[in-house]
């Protein structure tokens, strides 16, 4: 099981993804507003964020870039999750720091499938530093 937290400002999408992930045995923490979000994922630690591009307040991309200077978050795994559809908003995401960009509307099963790929990745990260460590 993983913490999650979502930040996003519309209802049907946070009930639709937290239903998804809670399904999976996932604990959800939601933000509804950018401003908001920062001083959440310091309080909570979670595992993964599942970020929106448009958000009142703050921006997701302006999150994002902060979070990835920060030394406790900047390995942090980050999906946005966003309406704004094309390669060039999806590169700009790559380029500032997110691990993966789903577009709006989408399957959650497909979502899901990608969150649980996020996290098996970070787990084996942990696992090769965590060994790496042992070694010295």
């Amino acid at each position: 099981m993983a913490r999650i937290m979502l930040v996003d400002d519309d209802d049907v999408i946070v009930e639709v993804v937290s239903d998804a992930l809670k399904s999976a045995g996932h604990s959800v923490d939601v933000v509804y507003h950018g401003d908001e979000a920062l001083k959440a994922v310091a309080m909570h630690k979670p595992d993964l964020l599942i970020l929106d591009y448009t958000l009142p307040g703050r921006t997701g991309r302006d999150i994002l870039r902060e979070l990835r200077t920060l030394p406790v978050t900047d390995n942090m795994p980050v999906m946005m999750l966003t309406s704004r559809h094309g390669r060039v908003h999806s590169g700009i995401a790559e380029i500032d720091g997110a691990d993966d960009y789903v577009t709006k509307p989408f399957d959650p099963d497909d979502l899901l499938a990608r969150v649980e790929a996020m996290l098996v990745g970070v787990a084996i990260s942990r696992h090769v530093t965590d060994a790496a460590e042992l070694d010295t």
